[in-house]
């Protein structure tokens, strides 16, 4: 069973960057929020496959203590920041009619972004076909940084914030959401290889993404899964027939997959993707 992000925990601390992610937050509630949700209501281009509403989660438990709790809090929650500033998101992107239209909701299967997601869409179920993609998790410190791997490896590893839980954790928690599919969870495994598939030494694990290191620790693996999350995505779409996808996802990957600058939390941002995967801002500069 989850647990309540709203309630107070050990690391629940005051200020320590929470102040400077809601002052980040607020700066985009100011103005380009709105400009975003215009974006969304205007009609789709021919050559457009899909309009992706990209959504970073809220403020998490690991990044209390200006980031230095992600070394405690292994696949990191909401805290009560992220909790307003997801709650604020979802009211305006249902005032702007985002779930009035065919809808594929697509979730990085991290606890802190299906928390927002949740908080997001204001309710336990909704009709809207809902797939977990590890495509869309975030990227490993040792695959951002430069200087030498094994230093990068090690704070990596020590960075748990970004660290998964596995598949059967996955559905122990959250499998109570009738409507959440965790197939696409269950495929990446088996696709990764025998280890991280049924009876595999990592069995689940799914945030290795493949790497016997446990890592992504190239900048070129991240860069090819964000190629394939864009690729995905549009097929996805056009496979269903639908022109929308609400995409809650996290900042680093955000930023690498659709070349922009770093999201606020809880940020949102619309997206066009061609069938190929080519993609452009619906909206080209931050106002």
């Amino acid at each position: 069973m989850e647990s309540d992000p709203s309630k107070k925990h050990a690391l629940d601390l005051k200020g320590a960057g929470r102040e400077a992610s809601m002052a980040e937050y607020n700066a985009f509630l100011s103005g380009p929020s709105d400009v975003q949700i215009q974006a969304l209501q205007r009609p789709v281009e021919p050559d457009t496959a899909v309009r992706v509403m990209c959504v970073r989660h809220g403020m998490g438990r690991h990044n209390d203590a200006f980031q230095t709790a992600s070394i405690m809090n292994r696949d990191a929650e909401l805290n009560r920041v992220g909790v307003a500033q997801a709650t604020e998101s979802g009211r305006k992107l249902r005032e702007g009619g985002l779930f009035e239209r065919p809808l594929l909701v697509v979730i990085s299967p991290m606890c802190r972004t299906i928390q927002t997601a949740l908080l997001i869409v204001g309710s336990d179920e909704w009709a809207h076909p809902t797939i977990l993609q590890p495509l869309a998790a975030e990227t490993s410190v040792a695959s951002r940084l430069p200087g030498p791997w094994l230093a990068r490896k090690v704070l990596a590893t020590v960075q748990q914030g970004d660290h998964g839980s596995t598949a059967a954790d996955l559905r122990k928690k959250f499998g109570h959401h009738s409507h959440f599919d965790f197939g696409a969870v269950d495929e990446y495994c088996v696709r990764m290889g025998s280890k991280w598939g049924p009876g595999g030494e990592h069995e689940g694990k799914w945030w290795h993404h493949g790497h016997h290191s446990k890592v992504e620790s190239e900048a070129g693996d991240s860069l090819a899964r964000s190629a394939e999350l864009r690729t995905w995505l549009a097929s996805e779409a056009l496979s269903r027939r639908i022109e929308t996808i609400l995409l809650v996802s996290h900042g680093g990957i955000l930023k690498q997959t659709f070349g922009t600058d770093s999201f606020a939390n809880a940020e949102f941002r619309a997206f066009d993707l061609t069938a190929s995967g080519d993609f452009k801002p619906c909206v080209q500069t931050r106002e």
